[in-house]
């Protein structure tokens, strides 16, 4: 059996961990991130440290990522909270692909080599915002095992920020995006308008809560405005 990681290792705050250059172009507002965060910390209590929360989707074609990273991004940068985001690399983006490849070691491999967790972790330049490339989940990638190990580290930081966003793996595709949603605190389902269908969404809460998760609510991702935002103002 692998060592586990060495949190004795990481140096936190994140002053002495690498700095990495990174700008996101922002479609939020602001008012809507700040709304999603504080509706995540209210509906998931105020235990000690930060709320775990996990990104998800019903499947696989309804990717969360550029949402989630979003959301971190924007909570970090414009309402000034400590934000983890954990990158499962469910998909390879143009967005992050300074944060991915400016991480050569994935946690993955830290955590079966028995390496500092820090080598797998990176601060955003200019922010309150730290990134994890945690590494592949399944198809030869982490474990079931692995993902015991990542659990346990995972409730170690949350004395070191405010929230922390796992981008999950789908539901409907395999077990992995169960296993990741059950290791937080909660799980938001992000859908597709006018491509999710509803029996499809709601068989993906269910499916997690039958298993033990917990979903606490669902954002509607790229919906269109058939109304023109001077009009919506109006109203």
């Amino acid at each position: 059996m692998s060592s586990p990681i060495r949190l004795d290792t990481l140096d936190l705050p994140a002053t002495s961990l690498t700095s990495i250059k990174f700008t996101l172009a922002q479609t939020q507002p602001v008012h809507t991130v700040a709304h999603l965060c504080h509706s995540l910390q209210e509906a998931l209590g105020s235990g000690s440290g930060a709320r775990i929360v996990a990104f998800t989707s019903p499947q696989s074609s309804e990717a969360p990522g550029r949402i989630a990273l979003e959301t971190a991004y924007v909570a970090a940068t414009q309402l000034g909270l400590r934000v983890l985001f954990v990158d499962t690399e469910t998909s390879h983006r143009k967005e992050r692909s300074a944060l991915h490849n400016a991480i050569k070691v994935p946690l993955l491999k830290t955590i079966r080599n028995g390496g500092a967790f820090s080598d797998s972790m990176a601060t955003i330049a200019g922010t309150r915002m730290s990134y994890i490339r945690l590494g592949k989940l399944g198809h030869d990638g982490m474990t079931a095992a692995d993902l015991d190990i990542f659990s346990e580290s995972l409730q170690k930081l949350r004395d070191y920020y405010d929230l922390i966003f796992i981008e999950a793996p789908s539901i409907l595709d395999g077990a992995f995006g169960i296993g990741v949603v059950k290791l937080t605190d909660g799980g938001v389902l992000v859908v597709e308008a006018e491509r999710t269908r509803a029996p499809v969404a709601f068989e993906a809460k269910k499916t997690v809560e039958t298993s033990g998760g917990l979903i606490v609510g669902a954002l509607l991702n790229n919906r269109r405005n058939f109304i023109p935002h001077w009009i919506y103002r109006l109203l």
